[in-house]
């Protein structure tokens, strides 16, 4: 995630702390609308859509509470 808030500044996505999580990920799937191949868009729509949202919206986190852990938990319940 930190190669990606890398590449972009801060006017391009809202990546304040207080940013849903969701929304952030939302925001930097359009922004990649243009430099990716429409499959691969539509795949990353996909994992937005069926699997990190229910999981993420859910819990309703904020950018700063995505945590290495939060991931890996995440991961882990994919399992």
């Amino acid at each position: 995630m930190r190669e990606i808030l890398a590449e972009y500044n801060d006017e391009d996505i809202d990546i304040g702390k207080d940013a849903n999580f969701i929304d952030f990920y939302t925001q930097w799937l359009e922004t990649m609308k243009l430099s990716v191949a429409p499959t691969t868009h539509d795949g990353y729509s996909y994992i937005l859509q069926s699997h990190m949202q229910p999981y993420f919206g859910k819990k309703r986190l904020k950018v700063r509470d995505v945590t290495p852990t939060v991931i890996q938990n995440y991961v882990n319940g994919k399992h």
